[in-house]
């Protein structure tokens, strides 16, 4: 298999309109519930962290032959303490100058 760029590849349920994207939040890997997610109680940092550890847990599954060579994703875990662990993502991206798009595979 090769690299699939579509984004119903990264996120099944993936739509989009013209102006809006949305997706079932049961597709991400790393849970977010309705209530992190609301627009006015939620906190946008579960947003950030379950949309980090989809796209790491996604990468990482794909057979590496199978993987973008222009965005890699990277995660170090460390322990702080006995409840509390540090993530560290690593997001690395080949864009192109004249545009700021991921360069082509």
């Amino acid at each position: 298999m090769a690299f699939d760029a579509k984004p119903s590849s990264w996120i099944a349920t993936w739509t989009e309109d013209g102006t809006s994207v949305s997706f079932d939040m049961a597709d991400l890997l790393q849970a977010l519930t309705a209530a992190e997610a609301d627009a006015t109680s939620g906190d946008w940092r579960d947003c950030l962290y379950s949309l980090l550890d989809h796209s790491y847990q996604y990468f990482n599954s794909l057979a590496v032959a199978d993987r973008p060579t222009k965005l890699t994703i990277t995660r170090v875990t460390q322990k702080n303490s006995d409840t509390v662990l540090k993530l560290t993502y690593t997001v690395e991206i080949l864009a192109t100058v004249s545009a700021t798009d991921v360069s082509a595979e």
